[in-house]
């Protein structure tokens, strides 16, 4: 197993982070990172917030809180478990609580979908895991503090440490709705969703004494944007429960759960209310006023690691089994891990090695300390600059109740234009913004294909001014009549990532078509790659007889760019009039 070698304490002082400052209390730093790697098409942002204090700090700030010293023996190897700092929350009232984790939950939403080059107002739905929810509509509130669409798909996953995975694995997988439930994973096929977990563990854990759950426990939140199908695709997974009948991880329900244990039913209960979904496991609840309270960390070993091999395994074998069907070898690129502790990811390699089940479990998490179900996702966050289009992966989830969800999925290919290129938000007018735009309607990428041509890959699209950003493209098929291109096909909508676009000195100078795209033209066909808003904006090029085509004949009906609405075509059939 690998391991993050981090010379600053501070996820603060890294290199990357964008820190800032929440106006609440005394105000408090909240730091966060946007990650894209645009050959797969995925984004997204991760952070925390509250100070940071590292491991030779950590027994000045317990004994401030519980009011006396901790004895040695009770002062855990934090190094050895893979921990060397975490962030906590100041003392705030509740009014600032709820103010300071919506306020941090909202902007990462926003920081995620920027990640992704995506307009807030384009996602399709939102599913976070929250083992604490400090307010019970918590994913509704800050969606919509984000900008996100009333009509998206809100799902409240409370699972503990297994709630992004498990928020992830219910996105992906459609055999995971029972009858009369909602199929999340079918509702939200082919839409942009961002899927994460935000946990203010410290928050919940101001009035607690239990030694080990301070000392392990941290701030932390990340977010993925992810279109099912396109940019991730589900092969193969399980969901997992076992009841902790002897509460060696216990956890306080702050969300609502009927708390009863039926024979031969889920402990899991599914709610819905027009388009917010709860998903709430049920906990063993700790006596007290206690939010968490935990074994020591061989207890948790022996919680997780025995069931986390067994589904590990039937996931890998299931896996396996589909590949073989596939005639393709098992290829497992890495495998993302809840970082509990680095003791029981290590036992849990140990075992599955044992079985012959070999990939890499890198550790990546040091400086937030266990984040519960954040961990999930900002692990997979720093692993995803290394993924390729088709890499597998295999997503280990697991958290108190007891709950598992293990996933093997697929990296897509890209279904958004490069980070690299910037994106106008489709709110604001669509204009040529100086000489390092483009838009359809002055400056198009062109490409004349010969007569007969069946396929338009491997094409390449020359500009004569290199241009640094692309206002969102579309791309059209025309026949060429003299030199004035009839729009025969819209191709829409047309992403960047249909390209093979090589940039020089941060500089776009030519895109090559890197999908096949079948052709029906007997007449020598013209590409033309732009931005276009709406039909009126359409190019107006000169014939070779010198007269004018007022307005390119086009499909009964074509697509608005910024709303993906159908529109009516407007205007006449073209027609190109000689001079007289």
């Amino acid at each position: 197993m690998e391991t993050a070698n981090k010379e600053s304490a501070s996820f603060f002082d890294e290199d990357g982070v964008e820190n800032e400052l929440i106006a609440v209390g005394k105000g408090v730093p909240f730091g966060a990172v946007r990650v894209s790697n645009t050959e797969v098409g995925i984004g997204g942002a991760y952070g925390t917030w509250g100070a940071s204090f590292d491991n030779q700090s950590l027994p000045g700030v317990l004994e401030h809180h519980i009011g006396t010293r901790l004895p040695p023996e009770d002062l855990m190897e934090l190094d050895n478990l893979g921990f060397i700092s975490r962030h906590r929350t100041p003392e705030l009232s509740d009014e600032e609580d709820i103010e300071l984790e919506l306020e941090v939950g909202s902007r990462l939403l926003q920081k995620a979908a920027a990640a992704n080059g995506w307009d807030p107002s384009e996602v399709g739905g939102v599913l976070i895991g929250t083992s604490l929810p400090i307010v019970r509509d918590y994913v509704e509130r800050i969606s919509k503090r984000a900008g996100i669409p009333e009509e998206a798909l809100k799902v409240s996953v409370h699972k503990a440490c297994d709630g992004s995975v498990g928020s992830l694995h219910l996105a992906l997988n459609p055999e995971l709705a029972e009858p009369g439930q909602v199929n999340i994973a079918k509702q939200l096929y082919g839409k942009k969703v961002l899927v994460g977990g935000v946990e203010g563990l410290t928050r919940g854990l101001r009035h607690s004494h239990d030694k080990n759950a301070l000392q392990l426990f941290g701030n932390g939140a990340g977010v993925i944007g992810v279109v099912p199908g396109t940019t991730m695709k589900f092969l193969t997974g399980k969901t997992h429960e076992v009841f902790d009948e002897e509460g060696v991880l216990e956890v306080r329900m702050t969300y609502p759960h009927s708390k009863e244990r039926l024979p031969g039913q889920s402990l899991v209960e599914v709610s819905q209310e027009g388009h917010s979904v709860r998903v709430a496991g049920l906990m063993h609840e700790p006596e007290g006023g206690e939010a968490i309270a935990m074994a020591g960390p061989m207890g948790m070993v022996k919680l997780f690691v025995r069931s986390g091999v067994q589904v590990v395994t039937e996931v890998y074998q299931a896996y396996q089994s589909m590949m073989q069907k596939l005639g393709e070898p098992a290829r497992i690129a890495v495998a993302i891990v809840h970082h509990a502790n680095y003791k029981i990811n290590k036992l849990k390699e140990k075992h599955l090695a044992n079985l012959g089940i070999r990939f890499p479990m890198p550790w990546l998490l040091s400086e937030f300390g266990n984040v519960s179900a954040a961990s999930n996702m900002i692990a997979f966050l720093r692993q995803l600059p290394k993924l390729k289009p088709g890499d597998h992966v295999l997503i280990d989830g697991f958290g108190a109740g007891t709950y598992y969800d293990v996933l093997a999925v697929e990296m897509g290919r890209c279904s958004r234009p490069p980070m690299s290129i910037g994106i106008v938000s489709r709110r604001e007018p669509v204009r040529a913004q100086g000489p390092d735009r483009f838009c359809l309607s002055c400056n198009p990428l062109l490409a004349t294909l010969p007569a007969g041509s069946s396929s338009a890959r491997g094409v390449s699209l020359q500009h004569k001014n290199a241009v640094t950003s692309v206002m969102g493209a579309h791309v059209y098929l025309g026949e060429l009549r003299g030199s004035c291109p009839h729009i025969l096909r819209e191709r829409q909508p047309i992403h960047l990532a249909q390209f093979r676009v090589p940039v020089y000195d941060g500089r776009i100078r030519a895109m090559t078509i890197d999908e096949t795209w079948p052709l029906s033209t007997s007449l020598p066909a013209r590409v033309i790659v732009g931005c276009i808003k709406s039909i009126d904006q359409l190019p107006k090029p000169r014939c070779d007889w010198g007269g004018i085509c007022r307005r390119a004949e086009l499909l009964e009906k074509a697509i608005d760019h910024g709303s993906h609405r159908p529109i009516r075509r407007r205007g006449v059939r073209a027609r190109c009039r000689r001079p007289q």
